[in-house]
């Protein structure tokens, strides 16, 4: 789940031209975003704890969306498409295949033999939308088709449904047959938000995040046909800029927002530990920050994020790079990880088999081995 947020912009806000805190979608035209065709070689960090070590690092300029998946790492590169790396040597990731599907932001979800890479913008019936991508063969991934003419700025895939989002309503599409996606479901949200940002998934439960307007709204999917509202969701108490991403932890008890607003000082906008025992009236626990005393003036706020395990996430931070969370105690959270290499713009970070790997728009890949002290 995702952001348009080109490097361009990124050094815009770090240098002052846009000083102070924002929010993370002033500029809503892609026409407007350059993409970075430069990319960090070399690792000068700021910070790094002691329990985190790196591994490899793969040199992409303006990496976006990453997904894993068995022994491969699945990478959307905006402007490009997607590229496929085998890691099942970590320290050793090699190339394998390349799609070309040129378009901003491509966020990429991997669920067995298929693949989806999400097309934005630029505007138009024929542009933003979804490709639906055969990866059986990693080394040559095939467009199996072509789903059309609504936002997709960010894709959930679960089993055969398709969530994508930046628009006023989620729309359900079966994948049951990859060349032919089909609508079967869709979800008004509440007047008060302008566009759902992102939806997460768990059972038969919809998180979507509401954007500059704030909140999660909580949607029953076990009808894709019929998704209807559970009560009345969370509306941030005007406590959220940006509301970005719904992750919902691994039992279901708790929904993990983040915050994605922007500040040049640190440590920008956090995550909120929502309590979901009651689905129907969300309550949050607890907020938490990256520390970010430490570093220099830069562009500061949580992005994207996964479960590293069942009690911690890792999370990019844009220029405070990766951190890692506790949330054993939901209501005290406690920063237990963090790797900043200079001159970060950590979009995110994911878990698989051990180790970490980051999607970072200046960087590339990083490979992470994180040794938890408990």
């Amino acid at each position: 789940m995702r952001r348009p947020l080109f490097a361009l912009i990124v050094l815009a806000l770090v240098v002052g031209l846009f000083p102070g805190a924002g929010s993370a979608h002033d500029l809503e035209d892609p026409l407007q975003h350059k993409v970075s065709t430069s990319v960090q070689t070399g690792l000068n960090l700021l910070d790094k704890s002691d329990n985190i070590r790196h591994v490899a690092h793969i040199p992409i300029p303006s990496v976006t969306g990453i997904a894993t998946q068995g022994n491969y790492l699945y990478v959307g590169i905006l402007d490009l498409g997607m590229q496929i790396y085998d890691i099942s040597e970590p320290a050793l990731p090699r190339l394998v295949g390349t799609y070309i599907g040129p378009g901003y932001q491509n966020d990429v979800a991997v669920s067995g033999k298929i693949a989806l890479l999400a097309t934005d913008a630029p505007p138009g019936p024929n542009t933003r939308g979804f490709d639906v991508i055969d990866i059986s063969d990693p080394a040559n991934p095939k467009r199996l088709a072509a789903y059309r003419g609504r936002r997709a700025h960010a894709i959930t895939l679960v089993g055969n449904l398709a969530f994508p989002s930046g628009n006023a309503d989620m729309d359900i599409i079966d994948l049951s047959d990859p060349r032919n996606p089909t609508k079967i479901g869709t979800f008004r949200i509440r007047d008060t938000a302008s566009h759902i940002h992102s939806v997460g998934v768990r059972g038969s439960l919809a998180y979507l995040a509401l954007g500059e307007d704030g909140g999660m709204q909580v949607v029953d999917i076990s009808d894709p046909r019929n998704p209807r509202e559970v009560g009345v969701g969370w509306d941030a108490e005007g406590s959220v800029g940006y509301a970005h991403e719904t992750i919902a932890r691994p039992d279901g008890k708790y929904v993990i927002l983040s915050d994605e607003t922007y500040d040049t000082s640190g440590p920008g906008g956090g995550g909120h530990v929502l309590d979901m025992t009651d689905p129907t009236a969300p309550r949050r626990v607890s907020t938490f920050y990256a520390d970010t005393s430490r570093l220099p003036p830069g562009l500061y706020s949580m992005h994207n994020f996964n479960w590293l395990d069942d009690q911690k996430i890792v999370t990019g931070w844009y220029s405070a790079g990766v951190r890692v969370f506790d949330l054993s105690n939901p209501a005290a959270p406690e920063e237990i990880g963090w790797f900043v290499p200079d001159g970060a713009v950590t979009w995110e970070a994911i878990s698989h088999r051990g180790y970490i790997y980051t999607g970072d728009t200046a960087r590339g890949i990083d490979v992470l081995k994180f040794s938890p002290k408990y």
